[in-house]
């Protein structure tokens, strides 16, 4: 597990280089760790992002709406998982 976090940390500053100088707002498709080195990196450079976690989370909700028609409170459901699952 320790090389692929070294991996997943490669990747992510490799990826910031990338829009570093250019970029306004970003996102990591990376779920577990919720804070990885980019986002990390982003915060630094004072870059908006949007973190895996927000990702995976949202395309739940949205997806849970699209096919069940039924709309339901991210910010619970952010708040209920997060207490069971200590990320």
């Amino acid at each position: 597990m320790n090389s692929y976090k070294k991996l997943i940390g490669a990747v992510s500053l490799i990826a910031f280089a990338s829009i570093a100088s250019s970029a306004k707002w970003s996102f990591d498709a990376v779920y577990t760790p919720v804070r990885t080195q980019f986002i990390k990196s982003c915060e630094k450079n004072n870059i908006d992002f949007i973190s895996g976690f927000k990702l995976f989370l949202f395309q739940g909700v949205e997806g849970f709406k699209r096919f069940s028609g039924i709309e339901i409170d991210s910010k619970l459901i952010e708040q209920k998982f997060l207490t069971k699952y200590q990320l």
